[in-house]
């Protein structure tokens, strides 16, 4: 085998030693799409497709409860007894 066949050679040992390092490394945390926000972005809008919206929903329900304690119900004054 030729020098250069032996430098091909010994070039896809490292990049498959790499490559398995990286995934034994991420896998091994249990997260796999952490390192890149875009792909933990993806990832997250698969799992939970209304995150956003749900934690929208929970602070507008935390605000109204906050003003409901702020501010009693005021009686009115044309109502009939």
């Amino acid at each position: 085998m030729s020098t250069t066949g032996w430098l091909v050679l010994i070039g896809l040992i490292i990049l498959i030693v790499v490559i398995n390092f990286g995934l034994w490394r991420t896998l091994k945390g249990g997260r796999f799409f952490t390192d890149t926000t875009m792909l933990h972005k993806v990832s997250r809008t698969l799992r939970y497709p209304w995150h956003d919206e749900e934690e929208q929903f929970s602070e507008l329900a935390r605000r109204v409860e906050d003003l409901k304690k702020i501010s009693p119900p005021k009686e009115q004054k044309n109502s009939p007894r």
